[in-house]
């Protein structure tokens, strides 16, 4: 019986950490895998933030930075099941985005060298937005501030809301 016992314990363990194993993939929230978004990427910071917009949510609208290079977004994450982004929460003036090259289930961390012109930032008042006609919805949003350029290194870029218009 003791054996029965210790093999039903056994056998126990190895489901829960199965589980817990199959618990942590990025299908559904887009930080990693079938997601879209995935890899190691980095982030556009955006300071100086009007306290009008402190708890509204931001994303990068997507900019074309070169045929071979492909589409640069910024967005939370991505559900591939209801085609739906999760933006960025603005917070004391601040806020990080996770850059992507492209959008949706093709997408990957962006992490390279590069200057991007009329690059824009929108503000939502809603966390979430979907899909219309291959762009972002953009019913919910409150604002948006453009910069003539931003240049990225190793993925990352920082900019001013005092820097664009």
């Amino acid at each position: 019986m003791k054996n029965v016992l210790k093999a039903f314990g056994v056998f126990s363990m190895v489901l829960i950490i199965g589980f817990s194993f199959t618990a942590c993939g990025g299908d559904d929230d887009g930080d990693s895998g079938g997601g879209g978004g995935g890899g190691s990427g980095g982030t556009f910071t955006l300071t100086d933030i009007p306290s009008q917009y402190d708890g509204m949510y931001a994303r990068i609208k997507y900019v074309d930075y070169g045929v071979s290079n492909g589409l640069l977004c910024g967005y939370k994450s991505w559900n591939e099941k209801t085609d739906t982004y999760t933006f960025c929460r603005i917070s004391n003036g601040s806020v990080k985005i996770p850059m992507r090259n492209g959008f949706g289930k093709d997408a990957k961390g962006f992490s390279g060298n590069k200057t991007n012109t009329l690059f824009r930032v929108d503000i939502f008042y809603s966390e979430t937005g979907g899909i219309g006609g291959g762009l972002f919805f953009q019913a919910s949003r409150a604002s948006n501030v453009t910069f003539d350029s931003v240049t990225f290194s190793n993925g990352n870029a920082t900019k001013s809301w005092n820097d664009g218009y």
